[in-house]
């Protein structure tokens, strides 16, 4: 069959341009007349007459056997292009010199070709506009083929290329030619043999075209009937005929039996409705019907209706069937609810472009549409794309309907290559079809859902032919650079797996792209098919690197050079990842499938890296090697033990486990720590070797590669910080760090050697442990991590660890020798605080003397802030301050800055005074002497602070802020209070001859102080302790103070401290307000209690002068004096109203460390002491209310006296 090379439209033409060149309709069916000079009928008669005594008939089974002969040979060894589970396609044959250098450097874009594989006559022809070449196929296989040259019907308007049709005469003889020109020009050769003398001879005949008709299709039917279609939508039957020993050739336009045209003459009524009635158009394709005892269907193709034709032995031909198909057409894509289907018929821009008939009978229709798709970056894509599909047809009860729609794994845009009209070829009796386009051919199977292609590689090839046997599995494919083979399994394609077979044809072509897609002289071009599926993807291309990583004997030839061999594998994965990226097909693969794709990449290339330091070490004559032991133990661990050579087995096999094998590694070298026979030096040198090469060579390979996977940091749990790659640095740093530090019982020259060696080592591997942590972490951060359980312990955890082992790691560096490794280290992870400590390991104090001052001045420079506020920070908690504040003036605006970041007030006054910030100053002590628990500071901190206030009024615009003042004022006071106490305390204590402890002197006050306090043991341990307190120079808060002021025997002048407790009360600001009010609950239950109150009571023989007398010595009374002097808060409390102790929340915030027991009964102690002072009496026979009268006399008298004043 022979199409018109160029690509065409049918289903877009111009109608009013189609109508002005057609004709009105004709009748379908009109008798030929005298056409032809002899009959059809006649035709096989004459075959006895070819000279080789051979019928065209019999010609056909010669060549149809000769052809499948060769179905089941052995592939040719020395050109595989292709080769999958389905299929395999290797070299064929070469093109012949004539036409190879006609194609030579050809722009297909601008020069017509075509060209045909004849699978029945085994010859093969590339046709130019002018020149068509002819030659027998089969014999490139074994030498250079004779090629046959033909002048060619020439085109003037349209310039293409003619139609062609080679003409079989059976085996013994070449075939014929027949070359059509789309004006309708006929050539016809009876032997291609007169090709070696120019092709002069031949019969032309013209096909009597109407004007602007055009031939469009040439179809062979049988040996000596040929089908030429135009693009009115008419059908030519040309037939090749004998007369003795010269063949000719004559056609006639499609038409029916004269006798039924007779007949309908007379009756009209009865043929009517019965005989279809052809319209015009463009037929685009012929293709061959059934064949029976009375005649040959054929099928036709226009534009968008389909024909059917009976070709009669009567030779007649006869319209059968025309349908309209395009609605039909739709509505089958439309119902298969591809995502890149348009929404209106316009858009979808449904053509269609092909006709073929399986041996069922039914047809198949190739089509195509304008889909739209999202490219590889999510957008729409721009370009313009025709999507490929073929529908199978059924023909039942006249009419058509479409069962079945397959897609074609092909899309064009406009950058597919030089355009060429889609045509369709069937394989094994049509459940294959091959689709040819023009740089590449489609496989579908009509039964399963296995879909390939074959593309080519070169923009500047194209194919020019297919030729296959419909019943047969090979199919050869002609391009403009050679000739190959295609032979098809189709026991495999049967079996396809729709679940697993996406998937592995994805894994086939990105296996065949690593197997032959480098070789240069391969034709063939590699890429995923256009709606590739993304499981699928990622499925094969894991399987893939999966078989690379372990040298898949299919992908890797044996190689007993390991280094090579593992380059080799390097090299695939390498081919691998850059072939998924020229297809663009990267943003299909999940981040989990890349980064999976990458540690693979990771672990061949640290496996070539160790293979290599391997060989460095090796040694015949060396005694023990920890990696070849591991290696073993690995192996016999896994049960893979019988190999000659453990160590090239692992490398081959087993690299994917590399990061495994590193725990074997570490269990050797602990075993040689204390396994007699082992030398601990070597042993641990080698471990510290291999873990490095293993773990640094995988973070290097990310570094410089990991853009061509399109990782997203941070990594998905990298193989090369999982929690035991950590611990084993840690332990070999730790190991490593004491055998050079301490002897070790191995000495001599080696072991000298050794010591040096593993000191070199110590700081890449504290580095490599630096930055193992450091991607763990940053993974365990992710968002990602964060949502799988577990990991946000382990983050806290190897926060911690990481924490605490800096200044460690960083230390050991510097300390064994190596102190640029140790800043630098600190530096390049930004561990400024690590920085700042190493910059004083020496001498601080004066700065000048510091050695590593110009590297903290480097430091400052570049780092800027943020290392002095690490700087300065690392002062503070050292105890540097006179370090810090001797670079004041240097570092003025450093140090401003860290005190705003790190507000610090017991060292930010003296930044303050310094630069005369008098208020902020003073503020800030104010703030510390809250907490300071030592009496002298707290006063000394309090006495500058009152000065520091008062000296603001030196500063510009500034004014003293009375509140503060107050409170300096309020603890001085508080302090003046302390000082007293303690004075009383010494004066018991100097009674007492000789030195005694703090614990000693309490007990002396105690007893001197406190007896009120001996039945009631808790509340007599509290006081105690704050005297103890007291006496070791400490500052107590305002209820600690309260409670010395209250328990203790306030004889005398001291009957005035109850007083002062209330005061102190009153001034506090620092306490919750429901422990104010329970202590001054408690100052008046000690009040009360402080009488007796039965004695008071007794007034028999006493004058009311002796009874107020009594009443004015009692401790209420002088207290209520007070506060009524003093305007107090908390004014009196009658009995009733100060029994509530404290709760046991209270008594537990005040004292957090007391046990419970110890709070259960001091607040059954706070209780009885409420109980005693009800049933005192104080608040009977109006004595409570004698006493208030007394103080208000009191109150009066001062007044007068203050008036009089």
């Amino acid at each position: 069959m022979s199409f018109s090379p160029a690509p065409r439209r049918s289903s877009r033409l111009n109608p009013s341009r189609r109508a002005a060149q057609s004709p009105p309709h004709g009748p379908v069916r009109v008798p030929r007349g005298s056409a032809l000079t002899v009959s059809r009928r006649a035709t096989p008669d004459r075959f006895s007459s070819l000279a080789d005594d051979v019928s065209m008939v019999s010609a056909s089974s010669d060549a149809e056997g000769s052809r499948t002969s060769t179905a089941d040979g052995k592939l040719r060894t020395e050109g595989v292009f292709a080769r999958s589970d389905q299929l395999d396609a290797v070299f064929y044959a070469n093109l012949p010199v004539e036409v190879k250098q006609v194609l030579k450097n050809v722009d297909f874009y601008t020069s017509p070709y075509s060209g045909e594989v004849d699978t029945l006559t085994s010859f093969a022809l590339v046709s130019t506009a002018r020149t068509c070449f002819v030659w027998k196929h089969a014999q490139a296989l074994t030498g250079t083929p004779t090629c046959y040259i033909f002048s060619c019907p020439l085109d003037y308007a349209l310039g293409t290329t003619p139609l062609h049709c080679l003409v079989p005469f059976g085996s013994g003889r070449e075939p014929g030619l027949i070359l059509v020109s789309s004006s309708g020009e006929t050539r016809f050769w009876d032997s291609i043999a007169s090709g070696l003398a120019g092709g002069e001879h031949f019969v032309s005949i013209p096909l009597e075209l109407l004007s602007g008709e055009t031939v469009t299709t040439l179809t062979r039917s049988d040996a000596v009937t040929y089908i030429a279609s135009t693009s009115t939508g008419r059908l030519l039957r040309l037939t090749v005929t004998s007369n003795g020993s010269k063949y000719h050739i004559s056609h006639h336009t499609f038409s029916r039996p004269q006798s039924m045209y007779g007949l309908s003459r007379f009756l009209p009524g009865l043929w009517a409705q019965q005989i279809p009635q052809t319209e015009e158009g463009y037929v685009s394709s012929v293709a061959l019907g059934k064949e029976s005892e009375t005649g040959r269907d054929i099928w036709a193709l226009v534009d968008t209706r389909v024909q059917k034709w009976n070709l009669t032995t009567d030779d007649w031909e006869e319209l059968v069937l025309e349908e309209e198909v395009m609605n039909k057409m739709r509505a089958a894509v439309r119902a298969m609810k591809w995502s890149n289907v348009p929404s209106n018929d316009y858009e979808l821009d449904l053509e269609l472009l092909d006709l073929n008939v399986e041996k069922t009978g039914k047809l198949l229709i190739l089509c195509s549409y304008a889909g739209t798709e999202h490219d590889a970056l999510g957008e729409n894509s721009t370009l313009p794309r025709r999507v490929y599909f073929f529908a199978q047809v059924s023909c039942r009860v006249g009419t058509l309907s479409v069962e079945k729609v397959t897609i074609v794994p092909y899309q064009t845009t406009s950058s597919s290559g030089a355009p060429t009209h889609a045509r369709m070829k069937l394989m094994a009796s049509g459940s294959l079809v091959a689709v040819q386009f023009g740089d590449a051919v489609a496989l579908c199977s009509r039964d399963t859902e296995y879909r390939d292609r074959i593309a080519l590689k070169s923009v500047s090839d194209r194919t020019l032919g297919l030729g296959a046997v419909e019943q047969g599995s090979e199919l050869l494919i002609m391009t403009a650079t050679t000739i190959m083979k295609v032979v098809v399994n189709m026991e495999k394609i049967a079996e396809f797996d729709p679940l697993t077979g996406g998937a592995n044809i994805i894994k086939s072509i990105m296996t065949q792209v690593v197997l032959y897609g480098s070789n240069p002289e391969n034709p063939l071009d590699f890429s995923f098919p256009p709606d590739v599926d993304e499981g699928s993807l990622m499925s094969g291309a894991t399987q893939l690197s999966q078989s690379i990583l372990e040298s898949d004997p299919e992908l890797l030839r044996p190689n007993v050079d390991m280094q090579a061999q593992l380059t080799s594998r390097e090299e695939l994965l390498s081919f691998l990842i850059q072939f998924i990226n020229d297809n663009a097909v990267l943003p299909k693969v999940s981040q989990a499938c890349r980064q999976q794709l990458e540690s693979h990449a990771e672990k061949q290339y640290a496996a070539r890296m160790l293979w290599a330091m391997h060989n460095r070490y090796q040694s015949v004559t060396q005694s023990h090697s920890v990696l070849n032991e591991a290696i073993n133990n690995y192996l016999t661990a896994i049960r893979d033990v019988d190999h000659a050579d453990p160590e090239r087995a692992f490398f081959r096999k087993h690299v994917v486990h590399l990061s495994e094998l590193l725990v074997y590694i570490m269990d050797v070298t602990r075993r040689s720590s204390y396994e007699m026979n082992r030398k601990l030096l070597e042993a641990l040198m080698e471990a510290n070797r291999v873990v490095y090469m293993v773990i640094d060579s995988g973070m290097d390979f990310r570094r410089n590669y990991g853009a061509r996977y399109g990782i997203q940091e941070p990594m998905y749990n990298p193989w090369t910080s999982a929690p035991p790659m950590v611990d084993i640095l840690f332990e070999l740093f730790n190991m490593t760090t004491k055998i050079v530090e301490t002897p070790t019982a191995e000495v001599g020259i080696a072991a000298q050697y050794a010591k040096e060696e593993l000191k070199k080592q110590i700081p890449d591997i504290g580095g490599l442990l630096f930055g193992c942590m450091t991607e763990r972490l940053d993974w365990l951060k992710s968002s990602v991590a964060a949502a799988e359980p577990g990991n946000d312990k382990e983050k806290m955890d190897l926060e911690e660890r990481f924490t605490a082992s800096r200044p460690h790691i960083l230390d050991t560096i510097r300390r064994i020798g190596y102190p640029d490794k140790a800043f630098r280290l600190a530096e390049y992870y930004h561990d400024l605080r690590s920085l700042a400590s190493l910059c004083h390991k020496d001498k601080v104090y004066p700065p000048e003397a510091n050695p590593y001052l110009a590297k903290i001045q480097e430091s400052l420079e570049h780092f800027r802030e943020a290392f002095a506020m690490e700087l300065f920070q690392w002062y503070a908690e050292n105890g540097e301050l006179r370090t810090l504040f001797a670079q004041q003036e240097k570092y003025s605006d450093y140090i401003d800055l860290y005190f705003s970041e790190h507000p610090n007030p017991a060292i930010s006054w003296v930044n303050d005074m310094g630069k005369g910030r008098y208020g902020a100053a003073s503020e800030s002590l104010l703030e510390v002497a809250k907490n300071e628990n030592t009496l002298e500071v707290k006063h000394l901190m309090l006495s500058i602070g009152k000065l520091s206030q008062l000296a603001q009024l030196h500063e510009p615009n500034a004014s003293i802020k009375e509140d503060v003042l107050n409170a300096f004022h309020d603890g001085l006071d508080f302090i003046s209070v302390h000082d007293a106490l303690l004075d009383r305390f010494r004066a018991v204590l100097s009674t007492q001859q000789g030195k005694h402890s703090h614990d000693a002197q309490a007990d002396m006050v105690v007893r001197a102080k406190a007896k009120s306090l001996a039945n009631r043991k808790v509340t007599l341990r509290v006081f105690k302790d704050l005297v103890r307190q007291v006496l070791q120079g400490k500052a107590l808060g305002v209820e600690d103070i309260v409670d010395l002021l209250t328990l203790k025997d306030n004889d005398g002048e001291e009957i005035e401290d109850y007083s002062t407790a209330l005061q102190l009360l009153d001034e506090t600001k620092d306490l919750p307000d429901v422990r104010i009010k329970g202590a001054v609950r408690s100052v008046w239950r000690r009040i009360y209690m402080h009488d007796d109150w039965a004695t008071i009571k007794r007034t028999k023989n006493l004058t009311d002068a002796e009874l107020t007398a009594r009443l004015k010595s009692t401790a209420l009374y002088h207290t209520l004096r007070s506060a009524v002097s003093q305007d107090s808060e908390h004014g009196p409390l009658r009995p009733v109203d100060c029994q509530e102790p404290p709760s046991a929340e209270e008594i537990v915030a005040r004292f957090p460390a007391m046990d419970p027991d110890a709070v259960e009964a001091l607040v059954d102690e706070y209780e009885a002491e409420g109980v005693e002072v009800v049933e005192s009496g104080v608040d009977e026979d109006g004595i409570w209310e004698r006493i208030m009268e007394l103080v208000g006399q009191e109150r009066d008298a001062d007044t007068d006296v203050f008036m009089d004043g």
